[in-house]
């Protein structure tokens, strides 16, 4: 039985064609919202992923200078008496 998978010869895309197909891809992706109104959830996003990151980061320094305890005392917890 032959083989039906074809694969394609791998080359590198110039920069015009990375754009035109990250382009499309965006396209596809955004559907029938306009490109200026999709920006305002792109932002969003990245303002919660840099959010993340920084809450992350403050809870690892945390554990690094006191430790475990110190570290959850951090997160919210309604059953805590510290609240």
């Amino acid at each position: 039985m032959p083989n039906s998978i074809r694969v394609r010869p791998f080359r590198r895309l110039t920069q015009a064609e990375l754009d035109n197909f990250l382009e499309k891809a965006a396209d596809i992706l955004r559907g029938n919202v306009d490109h200026s109104e999709f920006r305002g959830y792109v932002f969003a996003l990245l303002f919660f992923k840099r959010i993340s990151d920084v809450y992350v980061e403050e809870v690892r320094n945390l554990t690094e200078q006191f430790g475990l305890a110190a570290a959850s005392c951090s997160v919210y917890n309604p059953n805590s008496s510290n609240v």
